[in-house]
């Protein structure tokens, strides 16, 4: 919580962008671990992901993915 009660959201992916100075796409590449980045550039982006603690978004992994690595159980009910 910060000082005024309120939870702080989690830091996006459009954050860490701006702080390290880099597109968003760079950040996920980075984040990905592609190694088509420089690696003073992946290494800054790394700091400044790591100083917010930003993690990736299962949510929005699913969504471009197009899954959502789940597993559904359907249980008839008898009663």
């Amino acid at each position: 919580m910060t000082q005024n009660g309120w939870a702080r959201s989690a830091p996006t992916i459009a954050e860490v962008a701006r702080i390290a100075g880099v597109s968003r796409a760079t950040v996920s590449r980075v984040m990905n671990g592609h190694t088509t980045v420089d690696a003073e550039l992946a290494s800054r982006v790394k700091e400044v992901a790591d100083q917010l603690h930003y993690r990736p978004s299962n949510v929005a992994r699913s969504l471009s993915l197009g899954r959502t690595e789940t597993v559904a159980v359907v249980v008839p009910d008898l009663a």
